[in-house]
């Protein structure tokens, strides 16, 4: 049975922000839309909480064949790990330990905060425990408003942690048992060796663990220093384990979800499965009464009813906005590249209030879009080519099934030109959308493990990046593109700004004047703290897309570049991005994407007065300045 889609609307934290913000308080966000990748989920009673990218969604199960969302809460960066006790849902970030209150499940709030890195995290009462790099953390949290750190305990790394009582218990060289009657002084009290454990749930006094070796462990913790081995079912492993009442919930990304009927725990057995559609992959689970949760980490929750185990069988779902490879924008619609979600729209005629109007399943991944006179191509696994002449009904009239490994795409008059991230440059004539037609191609060679992935088009010339060069492509006839100059070094990414072309290249934007393009000229670089991962370029004002090499935050960088030879940073912002956002532009707004967090939206940077370029009386590209164009979105995995 195919899940019951509920429609998810994007989320916007703001107030009405000035729709152009200038060079002195730049970049100034106006709003944003968190949600992104589904990682995480844990459940309570008929209650849900699902990790949506950098948000907290409160679902309400009440009805199971029927979740609605009845409350959020919005985080700066993106969720890892989330985990539930009594009124509390306790978040790890890549940067902080967050404290949520969910006690009023319509009104959830974020109570606490504690710049913090971890991983795997439980809470049981005022004790919360955090695994990370240099061992275990306890945490008193009877103040929410202020974790505070009362005790350590040096581990090897763990694959899972869970508090019940005064006891912590790892899967760290099988299952190991804390005492933390003293927090301030975890002590090991008990250990049962098993091979390869990975995710532990711990009801009462027994214990379960996914071991790779034995399958599903059970184990007898009524006595915490002596656990027994009671049985094990070596036919089902998972990524992810649940256990309600007399059922345990394994997901399997390659399996879907397996039900065990664990009453007799010397000997669980299979009782059934709930396998996942082919173009999800399910992870993390939790469980209610008779059911299983899901998430799917394009696509969000899923709701398996289990009251009769033998057949399990989805009954709901609840999407969520998701993965975002690469998007532009269009008259008043975001097109989102969404990898194997394919092609979405998005409806920003109001800014502040995007609306998603539909999703388009194009049988392969979606990693680039462009869009010109009421036609989106689509490149990624497969060529599409897409109507979008009425944004809310996409529909695929062509495409090209044999071409694959398209990383980015540009359209202008009629032909696609897209990198091939192995085999270099193809032109494709889509004047007929039906019956796309390639009539060029070219393969400069010279990339490695990161190829081709960027194109730009300008005045009968292709730029094309790779990680080790950026080739400039004489395309006059499109029958025969040939290479007159190739720029050697590392090219994350490219734009265009008049006819500057821009390189991220590491530390460095690179800066080359291609007026002549068979001769590139090199301007002094301007330099960042970081990789230059994706360039936006709106006016004389240019985003930089930056990753921290090392780390896991991510900024933008604004920089004037009314001036190439000495480019003039206007401020910097840090977001939930990672990895480095991507950038699409109308004429009030700027949108920043990132892969796992949805995109935040920032009033539109304006340049000093007489800045752009055209001070000489030479207008021709005046109206693309002016409209906000954006040459390079792309968001790396």
């Amino acid at each position: 049975m195919k899940p019951q889609i509920a429609t998810t609307l994007f989320v916007v934290v703001s107030v009405l922000m000035p729709i152009v913000a200038g060079a002195e308080d730049c970049p100034v966000l106006a709003g944003r839309s968190p949600e992104g990748t589904s990682y995480g989920v844990a459940a309570q009673g008929s209650m849900a909480y699902l990790a949506n990218g950098a948000s907290v969604s409160v679902v309400d199960l009440s009805d199971p064949a029927a979740p609605v969302v009845v409350g959020s809460v919005e985080l700066p960066y993106s969720i890892r790990h989330l985990a539930q006790d009594d009124d509390r849902v306790y978040v790890m970030t890549r940067v902080h330990l967050h404290v949520i209150d969910v006690s009023d499940p319509s009104s959830p709030f974020e109570a606490g905060r504690l710049v913090f890195e971890g991983y795997h995290l439980d809470a049981d009462g005022d004790l919360l425990v955090v695994q990370t790099d240099a061992g275990l953390r306890v945490f008193d949290v009877s103040s929410p408003a202020t974790p505070t750190m009362v005790g350590t305990f040096p581990t090897g790394g763990s694959n899972d942690v869970k508090v019940v009582g005064p006891h912590a218990y790892l899967s760290n060289i099988g299952l190991q048992i804390l005492d933390l009657s003293d927090p301030s002084n975890p002590t090991q009290i008990g250990q049962l060796s098993l091979p390869a454990i990975g995710k532990i749930e711990v009801v009462g006094d027994t214990a379960y663990a996914i071991d790779d070796a034995q399958g599903l462990v059970v184990v007898d913790v009524g006595d915490p220093t002596a656990p027994v081995h009671l049985g094990n079912l070596d036919t089902v492993w998972g990524g992810g384990l649940a256990v309600h009442g007399n059922l345990a919930y394994l997901s399997h990304w390659a399996e879907g979800l397996r039900v065990v009927d664990v009453s007799d725990p010397q000997m669980p057995e299979l009782a059934g499965t709930a396998p996942d559609p082919t173009d999800e992959d399910w992870s993390a689970v939790a469980a209610i009464a008779d059911h299983g949760l899901v998430v799917d980490w394009q696509r969000g929750l899923r709701v398996v009813d289990a009251t009769d185990p033998t057949v399990p069988t989805v009954v709901a779902g609840l999407n969520i906005p998701g993965y975002i490879e690469h998007a532009v924008h269009d008259e008043g619609t975001l097109y989102i590249a969404a990898f194997e979600r394919g092609l979405r729209s998005v409806d920003v005629s109001d800014p502040l209030a995007p609306v998603e109007l539909a999703t388009l399943d194009l049988g392969g991944t979606a990693e680039a879009v462009a869009v010109e006179d009421g036609l989106a191509v689509v490149v990624g696994w497969l060529f599409n080519v897409v109507d979008v002449n009425d944004p809310s009904a996409p529909f695929l009239v062509g495409g090209i099934p044999g071409m694959t490994g398209g990383l980015g795409v540009d359209v202008i008059d009629g032909l696609a030109y897209v990198a091939n991230d192995e085999d270099g440059l193809h032109i494709v004539d889509i004047s007929i959308p039906s019956v796309p037609v390639e009539i060029g191609s070219l393969d400069p060679g010279g990339q490695s493990w990161w190829s081709w992935s960027t194109v730009v088009v300008s005045d009968g010339h292709v730029f094309m990046s790779g990680f080790g060069s950026v080739e400039i492509i004489d395309v006059e006839d499109l029958t025969n593109p040939v290479s007159v100059a190739s720029i050697p070094g590392t090219a994350l990414t490219i734009a265009l700004y008049r006819s500057l072309l821009l390189v991220g290249s590491n530390y460095d934007l690179r800066i080359f004047d291609v007026r002549d393009p068979a001769n590139p000229v090199e301007f002094d670089p301007y330099v960042t703290s970081g990789w230059i991962q994706n360039i936006g370029v709106s006016g004389s004002v240019v985003y930089l897309g930056i990753q921290i090499p090392g780390q896991y935050n991510t900024y933008i960088e604004v920089v004037d570049m009314g001036d190439p030879t000495s480019p003039t940073a206007m401020g910097q912002y840090v977001g939930a991005g990672f990895p480095a956002p991507g950038f699409t532009f109308d004429q009030r707004m700027a949108y920043s994407f990132s892969t796992y967090s949805g995109f935040d939206i920032f009033a539109l940077c304006q340049g000093p007065i007489f800045a752009d370029g055209f001070e000489t009386g030479d207008t021709v590209a005046w109206s693309v300045a002016a409209s906000g164009s954006s040459n390079d979105m792309r968001v790396r995995r």
